[in-house]
């Protein structure tokens, strides 16, 4: 990798883990530079601010390396290569825990560059029909709507999961209610079912449910 492109790369990989230590607000930008060791000068020729450290450079899992692939392709079933592909983002925003993952979502809903739409536009997109496609012709799936559109209806239902998570302060298992959502709205047969029975979208200070309607 180019030196230039190194610098970068530690900026941001450093500033992370900072605003996961300390929290974003209580990291500055002298934080940062400090602990990348470079200068103010150095960090605003690659990043405009913190805010674009999160917005611009964020290793949204768009790439499909041959050895993801094979672990895709190696999954029991089509319904099992689609979660696969959808964990890539659920454990990005894992990774990133809830309040960094608050501030990225926050930050692409009031952007024009929406990184999240880069995602449900990107390469996957293609596989994820296909797939889904071969889902419904196995009997996997019972919803039988037109596969892109249902791709769209899902990739709505996972950021829907990840925000509630991200609001609820990361209180639930962010798979299973993801992969309950998701089973619900594609009608999954039951033998390839295992998310919650009920999908709960859990209000940051309420009690845990004991039932809800499902999607």
């Amino acid at each position: 990798m180019p030196e230039k492109d190194n610098t970068k790369a530690r900026i941001y990989r450093i500033a992370i883990a900072l605003f996961k230590e300390k929290g974003f607000d209580n990291v500055t930008i002298r934080d940062i530079c400090a602990a990348s060791e470079v200068s103010k000068h150095t960090f605003y020729y690659y990043f405009e601010s913190k805010d674009a450290l999160l917005l611009g450079f964020h290793s949204m899992p768009e790439n499909m390396e041959a050895a993801f692939l094979q672990d895709v392709l190696a999954a029991d079933s089509h319904f099992e290569q689609y979660m696969f592909l959808t964990s890539r983002v659920t454990n990005f925003f894992l990774d990133m825990g809830p309040e960094i993952s608050k501030r990225i979502i926050s930050l692409n809903v009031n952007c024009k560059n929406d990184s999240l739409e880069r995602i449900r536009k990107n390469k996957m997109r293609t596989l994820e029909i296909d797939i889904l496609r071969k889902a419904q012709a196995a009997g996997e799936i019972r919803n039988s709507s037109n596969p892109d559109a249902l791709i769209s209806v899902c990739f709505g239902l996972l950021f829907s999961a990840i925000f509630h998570w991200c609001m609820g302060g990361g209180a639930y298992d962010l798979h299973d209610i993801t992969r309950a959502a998701l089973e619900n709205a594609l009608d999954v047969r039951d033998d390839l079912r295992t998310g919650t029975s009920a999908v709960i979208w859990m209000h940051p200070h309420a009690a845990p449910a004991t039932s809800a309607p499902s999607i």
